[in-house]
């Protein structure tokens, strides 16, 4: 059996950002025998779109159509807008961590979808993504970085991400920084390591700290240009405070 679609719609319950402009072929694979049961049935699909302004492609196979659906999907699209049609098509938990961060800037990413077979089965979700000519600012930590790059990851089942190879700028400041947003077990805990090379020691940095930080600065009244490490570690719940350790302080 062999089929087309042209010109069509698609939103995954995932990640509900509408694919438009649909074109896909479905193959079946040959069965293996006159016998075989729904269970043998394998349709390999191939597709291509529009997601927003941006080409993507996905492919990929599906076993037994139906409530016991198996299921294999590749996905790729490249430069992407990370912005609020984007954070829109998260789920909840999702959303936090993108409002948590402000980022934004373009995404290429690569998306595995996978749900094993049985009725009621979650489709489970990795993604990759390097950003590039983004921005980020930490609510919890609002001290903005400029010309981001960097990768991102996510798991859905751990419901995890990672940030790695983040580099930026602050005005001539050089950043650097990693961390990983744990959702499991809830409410989740974000930690962020930001490396600062000649930072300046400006009105920026003293508004991003916390109090305790803020009243040494307003003792020691410090000038010039600074590199330090920041770590930031933040419980996901109302009230929470982050914790946030200066290290390796040199002016």
């Amino acid at each position: 059996m062999d089929g087309i679609a042209e010109d069509a719609t698609l939103i995954f319950h995932k990640f509900r950002y509408p694919v438009n402009n649909v074109s896909a072929r479905m193959h079946q694979r040959p069965l293996e025998s006159d016998a075989a049961t729904m269970d043998s049935v394998v349709l390999e699909i191939a597709a291509n779109g529009m997601l927003g302004s941006r080409p993507v492609q996905g492919s990929g196979w599906i076993r037994d159509p139906g409530p016991n659906l198996e299921l294999d999907f590749h996905v790729d699209v490249q430069d992407i807008p990370l912005d609020g049609r984007f954070r829109d098509a998260l789920d909840e938990k999702g959303r936090k961590v993108i409002d948590s961060l402000n980022i934004s800037g373009l995404g290429s990413a690569k998306v595995e979808c996978r749900r094993e077979p049985g009725p009621d089965q979650p489709t489970d979700i990795q993604l990759f993504t390097t950003v590039r000519d983004g921005s980020v600012r930490f609510s919890k930590f609002p001290y903005d970085i400029t010309g981001l790059s960097g990768e991102l990851s996510y798991d859905s089942q751990a419901k995890y991400w990672r940030f790695a190879n983040l580099h930026g700028w602050h005005d001539k400041g050089e950043l650097h920084a990693g961390g990983s947003f744990r959702g499991l077990p809830e409410p989740g805990t974000l930690q962020l390591s930001i490396t600062a090379e000649n930072a300046n020691l400006d009105s920026d940095l003293f508004n991003a700290l916390n109090p305790s930080s803020r009243k040494l600065w307003t003792m020691l009244q410090p000038e010039g240009l600074v590199s330090l490490t920041t770590k930031i570690d933040w419980t996901n719940a109302p009230g929470q405070i982050p914790v946030i350790e200066l290290q390796n302080v040199r002016i």
